[in-house]
Formats: C-alpha cells, sequence, structure tokens
C-alpha cells in the first residue's frame, strides 16, 4: 500500500548539457554560422493572430 510521507524533501539538481557535448560538434558548428532566431519569431507572431 503507498501511503503520503510527512516529511518532504525537496531535491533540485542542475545539469550543464554543454559539458556533454564536445565544442567542435557539427550542430554547434551550425548555429554559430545561421541565425535561428525568426524560428522563435515566426511561431510567436501566429500565436498572437490566435488569440486576438
Amino acid at each position: 500500500m503507498v501511503g503520503r510521507k510527512d516529511e518532504y524533501q525537496s531535491k533540485l539538481e542542475f545539469i550543464d548539457l554543454n559539458v556533454f557535448v564536445p565544442s567542435n560538434h557539427i550542430l554547434l558548428q551550425i548555429n554559430g554560422k545561421i541565425d535561428f532566431s525568426f524560428i522563435y519569431e515566426k511561431p510567436l507572431n501566429a500565436f498572437i493572430q490566435v488569440i486576438k
């Protein structure tokens, strides 16, 4: 039977994913050469039109 624990311990852990990705990884090289900011703007504009 599963019961409720009276004592609750909060645990927060931060993981830096950059530690696991080599600095010469192809996707990092592509990201350095291409401006992907338009990807964030297009859905935002579409969302604003939907909520109006």
